[in-house]
C-alpha cells in the first residue's frame, strides 16, 4: 500500500468497523476520550463494504451535536468516551437520531466531535465499515497554532495557557 504526500493518512489512522450478527449495540458516543476542542479537528471517513441498512446495523447518528462535542457531557459511571442518559434524553426531545441507509463504497465524512453508535446487526451477513480519522490541522500549521492560541485565551486561566 503507497501513501502521497507527507500529509496523508498513515496506517495508525485506520481502522475495521463491523457489526455480526446479534453484536450488541454500542452506546451513544464522540470519538476520542479526552475534551473536544470547540471547533473542528478532525475528520472521520467512513466507506461501508456492503450497503448498510436499519437490519444489518446502519450507524446511529445525533445531527448537529457536532457543536457540542463531548465537554461535561459524558457518562461519568463508564469509562470511555459515552455520552451520559440525560444529555441523550434532552437532545432526542431536540432532534432525534438517524439511521440512514448507505451505499457500498460510498464516503460518509463527519465531524469527530458528531455523536454516533454502533447498532447490532440483525441479519447473518457481516456489515463491514472502514473507518479513517485525519486531522484537519497540522500541529506546525500557523492557522492551528492560533486556535489553539484563541481557544487557550477563551477557556483557560491566563496562568495555564500555552503558546500553540
Amino acid at each position: 500500500m503507497r501513501y502521497l504526500g507527507t500529509n496523508s493518512v498513515s496506517p495508525k489512522n485506520k481502522y475495521a468497523d463491523e457489526a455480526f450478527e446479534g453484536k450488541i449495540r454500542q452506546p451513544v458516543h464522540c470519538d476520542m476520550i479526552h475534551d473536544h476542542l470547540d471547533f473542528p479537528f478532525a475528520m472521520t471517513v467512513n466507506i461501508p463494504f456492503v450497503d448498510t441498512s436499519v437490519d444489518n446495523g446502519a450507524t446511529e447518528f445525533w445531527l448537529g451535536t457536532h457543536f457540542q462535542g463531548n465537554n461535561g457531557i459524558k457518562d461519568p459511571a463508564l469509562d470511555g468516551p459515552w455520552i451520559a442518559g440525560e444529555y441523550l434524553e434532552k437532545r432526542r426531545l431536540e432532534r432525534p437520531p438517524i439511521r440512514p441507509p448507505i451505499s457500498k463504497g460510498s464516503l460518509l465524512i463527519r465531524d469527530m466531535r458528531l455523536w454516533h453508535a454502533g447498532i447490532a446487526n440483525e441479519t447473518s451477513n457481516p456489515r463491514i465499515m472502514l473507518s479513517m480519522v485525519r486531522p484537519l490541522f497540522s500541529s506546525n500549521e500557523a492557522s492551528f497554532r492560533q486556535l489553539v492560541r484563541q481557544f487557550n485565551a477563551d477557556h483557560l486561566p491566563r496562568n495555564k495557557q500555552g503558546n500553540g
